[in-house]
């Protein structure tokens, strides 16, 4: 599948992303990711004005944002599933050489 590079950018250089596009629904985004650090407008726009208002949330309520910012950008087992990825692409990649 796809991966964005963007998303883990922003949040690596201390952003709170606002993603508008597909859901991360089977990727491996959705596996690493805590969502809860990420504010995501739908592809349908169907989300628009919940997102202004967070948004402006984060702005206004210096507790609000603390919080959200201080949420971890990764979930827990994200490094164990990461080097699961790894190691399947590492056995590809040894097959792939010795045929």
């Amino acid at each position: 599948g796809y991966v964005t590079e963007k998303l883990f950018g922003a949040l690596m250089t201390g952003c709170i992303p606002v993603y508008w596009g597909s859901s991360f629904d089977g990727l491996i985004e959705n596996e690493l990711i805590n969502m809860e650090r990420v504010i995501i407008l739908e592809k349908d726009l169907s989300n628009l004005e919940d997102v202004i208002d967070q948004v402006k949330k984060l702005v206004n309520n210096e507790q609000y944002y603390n919080e959200f910012f201080n949420e971890p950008i990764f979930k827990r087992d994200a490094f164990m599933i990461l080097k699961n990825y790894l190691n399947d692409f590492e056995k590809f990649i040894q097959s792939s050489i010795s045929e």
